[in-house]
């Protein structure tokens, strides 16, 4: 089975991995220390996630059959990657599952050594299209409450930058961004406990 990201995609995604929280259990940060790269229903989609963040990109059509991969996350690849992606390289996956090996090669020849991909009996990547909410929130409920740190790197992991957010904001349920320029990225935060949070009001000192 053959998969295809451009290395500046991948970049961007595995950037949502630079940073997890202190409370993550370890067993779920060594699952979604990845990008996982899906073709389903003749589609291609990247997805990245940190927990408290997670991107989703629609990369291209595909005639392959359904099937997964989670990259390792190298630093000898995503050293490789950034090289390339000035010159709009792709990064090529031929994975064969019945011996659970995958390699990975550049546009430019690089060949990643060893086995570029983990190979989990389970993984909570694999409802990934079950984080996005059903409904779309009709009025606003609760404050969030943002860590400036992953409000940098969603930003930085959408292709362009720029992103919009929802007209109404539900704190209970992932909050659904979108690129301005790009249809084919999405963003989400992921809802936390904010009973505790007070909504920012004009202060009193004004």
């Amino acid at each position: 089975m053959n998969f295809t990201i451009k290395c500046q995609t991948f970049i961007r995604m595995a950037s949502i991995c630079n940073h997890f929280e202190p409370d993550i259990r370890p067993d779920v940060k060594e699952k979604i220390n990845t990008v996982r790269i899906e073709n389903k229903g003749g589609k291609c989609f990247a997805v990245a996630t940190n927990e408290k963040i997670a991107a989703v990109e629609y990369l291209h059509n595909t005639d392959q059959p359904d099937g997964y991969v989670h990259i390792i996350l190298d630093p000898a690849l995503l050293k490789q990657c950034e090289i390339e992606m000035t010159l709009d390289s792709d990064i090529y996956i031929t994975a064969v599952e019945q011996i659970a090996v995958a390699t990975a090669k550049t546009t430019l020849g690089y060949t990643q050594a060893g086995n570029c991909c983990y190979w989990f009996d389970d993984s909570p990547l694999n409802d990934w299209s079950s984080w996005f909410p059903e409904d779309v929130a009709t009025e606003s409920q609760g404050a969030m409450c943002w860590n400036s740190f992953h409000v940098e790197v969603l930003v930085k992991s959408s292709p362009s930058g720029e992103i919009s957010f929802p007209e109404f904001i539900n704190v209970n349920n992932p909050v659904i961004l979108r690129d301005t320029k790009s249809p084919n990225w999405v963003g989400l935060f992921i809802p936390v406990s904010y009973d505790t949070i007070k909504p920012a009001v004009k202060p009193d000192w004004i």
